[in-house]
């Protein structure tokens, strides 16, 4: 016969297990963040227009790692449904790096 301590290791021990399966499942959006905030390292130093174009590349990478990857390893990449993920993060990457290439290069005030 089993006890109920046994038993509630055995529960605790499958909640540890698919509490560390979920974790891994949140690289894309990890990948996607380290990306953001090392744009944002780049427009901090001054760089505005490179910041602001991997910026845009980086909302491109979360829309095609949303795109190619299935949902249970998207996590949580997954807001709505595939395509309307795809496309907004595609629009608002394709965006943001047309804004930079469009905006006229100006010399710095002396």
């Amino acid at each position: 016969m089993t006890t109920s301590a046994e038993d509630s290791d055995t529960a605790r021990a499958r909640a540890r297990a698919l509490a560390g399966g979920r974790s891994l499942n949140q690289w894309p959006l990890v990948a996607v963040l380290c990306c953001l905030v090392a744009s944002l390292g780049v427009v901090a130093t001054g760089h505005w227009r490179r910041g602001s174009f991997a910026v845009g590349c980086s909302v491109l990478l979360a829309g095609l790692l949303r795109a190619l990857l299935p949902s249970r390893i998207a996590g949580l990449l997954v807001v709505r449904g595939r395509w309307f993920d795809t496309a907004l993060l595609a629009l608002g990457g394709g965006a943001m790096i047309a804004l930079t290439l469009v905006v006229p290069h100006s010399p710095p005030n002396r």
